[in-house]
């Protein structure tokens, strides 16, 4: 595809970071990685504790993987950085590069922690110390970056409040795994690492999910037909407030399956009662519902749920920049 098609300013989209060299790295790890959590899938065994944990993580991070792997074949492809059905602004590429680069660090590094827990424990402890402690504060510090202060996507104030709480909970569970693991209670350090990894995983499952709507839809594939993100902030209110209300829908809709996933480990693994779940579990819950209590207090806070979009992308030609326009009454 060329870079024009998209009706995008060529500036800002050659750089070295949409080299072809790492478009084609980005597409290799993606599929080296659903390789290897296919035969992880395939060969490990379910009977200690540790085999049960490293097979659900195995589990959850394959149901990301839907998320992960169209908007890195389009980038591979076309050199666009898409969140299907849009696409971001070229101008923020170098910081969404950023947090991406460190979101992809963060999934190699939990299984680096998976590897050295069955092989070497002395490795499983240092690589936990000096990179998890490093690498989960520049994930989360970029995901709080992006959403407040770069603005990647518009995704609304309940979205951001939702980011929000997932940082401050991913550095709660990072800091009780630590605390744990240097007192000796190793069953406590497993059920917090394994929070802290669907937390962390939980924009995968947010991803995964707006996929299968886009692939539902028919829209994953006509990636010509993707509006930008920075477009819609300039839209009539109704197109403003109908895709705030979709991303907030989803957004929640992830907080919630990653709960129920992590929960239903927690059962599998006979340690549904212990104090900790109820932390882990409880706090997703709480967060969303002191979120939508807040909403009479903070009106940037409202939104409505919804699951689809009502409006629509119109493009005469290729090379048009998007224009989106309210539904008509019958499409309501």
């Amino acid at each position: 595809m060329d870079p024009n098609d998209h009706g995008m300013p060529v500036e800002g989209r050659l750089t070295r970071i949409e080299s072809k060299l790492l478009r084609g790295v980005a597409l290799v790890f993606i599929l080296a990685l659903l390789c290897y959590l296919l035969y992880g899938l395939v060969t490990k065994e379910c009977t200690t504790l540790n085999e049960k944990t490293i097979y659900f993580l195995f589990v959850f991070y394959m149901m990301t993987m839907p998320g992960f792997l169209p908007p890195i074949i389009i980038l591979a492809f076309t050199g666009l950085w898409t969140a299907p059905p849009f696409v971001y602004n070229p101008k923020k590429y170098e910081q969404l590069f950023l947090h991406v680069f460190t979101s992809f660090l963060w999934i190699v590094l939990i299984f680096t922690q998976i590897h050295f827990i069955e092989t070497n424990h002395w490795y499983h402890k240092l690589t936990g110390i000096v990179l998890a402690g490093v690498l989960i504060g520049f994930f989360v510090m970029t995901a709080i970056f992006s959403a407040f202060w770069v603005g990647l996507s518009p995704l609304g104030h309940f979205v951001q409040w939702m980011e929000l709480g997932l940082g401050v909970g991913i550095s709660l569970y990072m800091i009780l795994a630590f605390y744990f693991a240097f007192t000796g209670d190793y069953e406590s350090h497993k059920i917090s690492i394994v929070a802290m990894a669907c937390a962390a995983g939980g924009p995968g499952i947010f991803r995964s999910l707006r996929t299968t709507r886009e692939l539902v839809s028919g829209r994953l594939l006509n990636v010509r037909q993707y509006g930008h993100y920075w477009d819609v902030l300039d839209c009539a209110s109704g197109v403003r407030d109908n895709f705030v209300d979709v991303e907030a829908t989803y957004f929640i809709a992830a907080f919630l399956t990653t709960d129920v996933l992590q929960y239903l480990f927690y059962v599998w693994i006979g340690k549904n009662e212990h104090p900790l779940v109820w932390l882990f579990c409880g706090f997703p819950l709480v967060w969303i519902l002191l979120g939508i209590g807040l909403r009479r207090y903070a009106p940037t806070l409202k939104f409505s749920l919804a699951a689809n979009y009502t409006f629509n992308i119109v493009r005469t030609n290729r090379t048009q920049q998007p224009q989106y326009q309210e539904p008509k009454p019958h499409e309501q």
